[in-house]
C-alpha cells in the first residue's frame, strides 16, 4: 500500500508534488492521443514531457528523465518537418535513435534502464510517421515499456498514464482510424 501512503496528503510532501507533476504530465500525454493532426500529438506530447523530466528527476528516475529530456527534444525537432527543411531530413530518426541508446548508457541505473530506452529507440521511428494513424498503432510497445518502469519505480501516476494512454490510443484508433473508415460510402472507394 505504498501507492496510497505516497499520495495522502501529510505524506512526504515532495514525493507527493512529484506524483503531482507526473499526473499533469499524464493528463497532457492522454490528451495527444485524441488530436486529429501528428502536429497537434507532437505539440502535447512535448509539453507532457517537460513535466516527466521534473516528476523522475524527483524520483530519482533519472534515466526516465535524461530519456524525457530527449523526448522534448525529439517532439520539437518532429514537430518542424512540414515547416523546416533540415528537421524533415531522412537521418533524423536515425540520429534520435542513437541518442536514446547513448542516453540510457550514461543515464544507467540497472536493467529497468532499458525498458524506457527500448521505448524511446521505437517511438523515435513511430514519431517519424507524417499519418496520425500509424502513430497512435504503433506506440502500444513504448507504452508498455513505460508501464514496467514507472512500476519499477513506483511512479503511480506513470503507472496511470500508461494504461490511460494505452486506452486513449485504443480509443482513438477506434474514433479517428476505424470510425473514419466505417463513415465511407460505397461511392467514396469507388472515387479513390
Amino acid at each position: 500500500m505504498t501507492f496510497l501512503r505516497d499520495l495522502r496528503v501529510g505524506a512526504d510532501p515532495y514525493r507527493f508534488i512529484a506524483q503531482l507533476i507526473g499526473f499533469v504530465g499524464m493528463s497532457l500525454m492522454v490528451f495527444s492521443f485524441q488530436q486529429k493532426s501528428r502536429k497537434g500529438i507532437l505539440v502535447a506530447q512535448m509539453v507532457g514531457e517537460a513535466f516527466w523530466v521534473v516528476h523522475y528527476g524527483m524520483l530519482g528516475a533519472y534515466t526516465g528523465m535524461a530519456l524525457n529530456i530527449l523526448g522534448v527534444i525529439r517532439c520539437y525537432v518532429y514537430s518542424q518537418r512540414e515547416t523546416k527543411k533540415w528537421a524533415n531530413h531522412t537521418a533524423v530518426p536515425i540520429i534520435f535513435f542513437i541518442a536514446s541508446i547513448i542516453t540510457g548508457i550514461l543515464s544507467w541505473t540497472g536493467p529497468a534502464s532499458l525498458l524506457p530506452m527500448a521505448a524511446v529507440c521505437i517511438t523515435s521511428f513511430v514519431l517519424w510517421s507524417q499519418k496520425p494513424n500509424i502513430v497512435r498503432a504503433f506506440s502500444y510497445p513504448g507504452c508498455t515499456f513505460w508501464l514496467i518502469f514507472n512500476l519499477i519505480n513506483r511512479s503511480y501516476a506513470g503507472v496511470l498514464t500508461e494504461l490511460f494512454n494505452l486506452a486513449s490510443i485504443t480509443v482513438g484508433i477506434i474514433r479517428l482510424d476505424i470510425g473514419k473508415n466505417k463513415k465511407r460510402t460505397p461511392a467514396d472507394s469507388v472515387a479513390d
